[in-house]
C-alpha cells in the first residue's frame, strides 16, 4: 500500500461489523493520504473526530478489525475517465467486428437467394 511520493488520494473506510459498537456500519471514515504518506481521517457519526497517522498501513492496524473495516479508494477522475474511454473502445470494436459479421453473413444470404432462383428458373 506504499503511497508516499504519489500525489493526494483519497479514501473512505467501511465497516462491515461494528466491533466497538460505537461507530456503526457502512462508511465510517473518510481519509486523504498526503505526498509524504502520512494520512488524516474524519469519522462520520456521533462522534466526530480528526486523526493524523503517519501511513495507511497504521490506520488499517488500528482500525481494521482484521478484515471488518475495508480500505475503499476513491476513483481519480482521470483514471475513471480512462477506464470508461477504454470500455467505450472495446465495445466499439466488438460492435464493428459483430458489424462486420453480419454484412459477410448478409452478402452469403444475397447468394444463397440468388443462385436459389437461378436453379427454379434453370429447373
Amino acid at each position: 500500500m506504499e503511497t508516499k511520493g504519489t500525489k493526494l488520494r483519497t479514501f473512505k473506510l467501511r465497516r462491515n461489523t461494528d466491533v466497538s459498537g460505537v461507530s456503526g456500519t457502512g462508511i465510517v471514515v473518510e481519509g486523504v493520504v498526503f505526498h509524504d504518506g502520512q494520512v488524516a481521517i474524519s469519522w462520520f457519526g456521533q462522534y466526530h473526530s480528526l486523526e493524523v497517522h503517519p501511513s495507511i498501513e497504521q490506520v488499517m492496524k488500528l482500525h481494521g478489525h482484521e478484515g471488518k473495516t475495508v480500505l475503499e479508494w476513491d476513483e481519480d477522475e482521470n483514471a475513471s475517465a480512462t477506464r470508461r474511454l477504454r470500455l467505450i473502445k472495446k465495445y466499439l470494436r466488438r460492435a464493428s467486428s459483430t458489424i462486420a459479421r453480419h454484412e459477410a453473413d448478409r452478402k452469403r444470404l444475397r447468394e444463397l437467394a440468388y443462385e436459389n432462383r437461378r436453379e427454379n428458373l434453370n429447373g
